[in-house]
């Protein structure tokens, strides 16, 4: 399992480490989150594979573009488990302040959740999140993600705001759902 956080450290993500790049791939073309990359707006919206389907190319792009941004891997054990970002003057951020706001991306690969992998790693991105200047955490999850925001809320986050009606998924509109954390 993935309970010690000893065994957890975050590699950045090298934009011109092909294996970096793959893994990314991977963790966002998973089937249980690649429809999370684009909320559908519109009822009838339907995802195909050009408007959610995550390449080297738009990874490279991503991070290549974004300086007030860290892309990282999250390891266990040398291996990786998943990746996440922090973003600063993120366009999402609710709360006050973006510039000490670290609006938190984090994907861990279906085979490693809920073996406590994203408590190890959340605990390691909220550290990097202040040594780089953040006073607070702030992440967005959609209504219907129940787990998720159980899980958050277990590690200290508080729904803050909402956008209501942000998605579309399974016939039905949902809300997405501000959370933080003060570090």
């Amino acid at each position: 399992g993935c309970r010690d956080r000893k065994m957890f450290s975050l590699k950045p993500v090298d934009p011109t480490e092909v294996s970096d790049l793959e893994f990314i791939c991977e963790c966002n073309n998973e089937d249980n989150v690649k429809h999370l990359h684009r909320p559908l707006m519109q009822k009838d919206d339907q995802y195909t594979e050009d408007t959610v389907h995550r390449t080297r190319e738009r990874i490279t792009s991503s991070i290549q573009k974004d300086s007030r941004s860290s892309f990282f891997l999250i390891m266990k054990d040398g291996v990786p488990v998943g990746e996440a970002s922090l973003h600063f003057g993120f366009p999402n951020t609710k709360g006050s302040d973006s510039q000490k706001t670290a609006w938190l991306g984090i994907v861990i690969k279906q085979q490693y959740c809920r073996q406590g992998c994203g408590t190890g790693a959340m605990k390691l991105l909220e550290q990097s999140a202040k040594e780089l200047g953040a006073v607070r955490m702030e992440l967005g999850v959609f209504a219907y993600n129940e787990a998720a925001q159980q899980f958050y809320n277990k590690i200290g986050y508080k729904e803050f705001a909402v956008s209501p009606q942000l998605t579309w998924w399974n016939e039905k509109c949902w809300d997405a759902i501000h959370m933080e954390k003060s570090l």
